[in-house]
């Protein structure tokens, strides 16, 4: 099923925005590895997880239309992590 939701907040396949942009902007993974020039595979990953460079970050939500946020890593917060 794909929500779909008239705000910042949408999502697209499995509830991921990163691929709604991509799909919002009419593009396909073909598209987008042609455009800043890496390989789709890398792109797909991106995509699914984030936490990609900032320069990539930018490039793609430029190319997306979308936040850069929605690229960038997340620091993980797991309990029992950090220092003591």
């Amino acid at each position: 099923m794909v929500a779909i939701i008239a705000n910042q907040n949408e999502v697209g396949v499995f509830g991921n925005p990163r691929i709604a942009a991509r799909e919002r902007a009419g593009l396909s993974l073909d598209d987008v590895a042609a455009k800043v020039r890496i390989s789709k595979a890398h792109i797909r990953q991106t995509e699914l997880h984030g936490g990609c460079s900032f320069s990539l970050s930018q490039k793609l939500a430029k190319i997306y239309g979308c936040r850069m946020d929605l690229f960038l890593a997340t620091k993980p917060t797991r309990k029992g992590s950090g220092r003591r």
